[in-house]
């Protein structure tokens, strides 16, 4: 009986790492970390001549790979997610900000990748 909880623990463990590395995500040696920030810019010019940024929390980004689903994840309350990806190239889009396109990201195991994504102000 000890055993098979030992299995039945071990197997729990390695559902909820795969969980949190979703396709294309890769839980390999050779994956890399992407993040991307989100922010919402624009608005009347601040009293010091600059414009308004803020994060946008809770944002949906998603990460398209050439084959394959895309994996989806929400901001943080600094406006920030964070993917684990096999190295190649990747589509980001933000369905948060409206249509604003995607863009190509290259991922580099050696090297983490970061994005800004800036949302205009309405």
């Amino acid at each position: 009986m000890g055993g098979t909880l030992k299995w039945a623990g071990a197997l729990a463990i390695l559902a909820l790492t795969a969980a949190g590395c979703s396709s294309p995500a890769s839980s390999a040696g050779t994956a890399g970390v992407l993040t991307v920030t989100v922010q919402q810019v624009g608005g009347p010019m601040l009293r010091n001549g600059g414009t308004p940024s803020q994060p946008v929390p809770n944002a949906e980004v998603t990460i398209a790979g050439a084959t394959g689903p895309g994996v989806s994840a929400a901001t943080n309350s600094a406006g920030v997610a964070t993917f684990r990806l096999s190295g190649g190239s990747y589509y980001v889009s933000v369905a948060t900000c409206g249509y604003t396109g995607k863009r190509e990201v290259t991922v580099n195991p050696a090297k983490p990748a970061f994005l800004t994504w800036v949302c205009p102000v309405p």
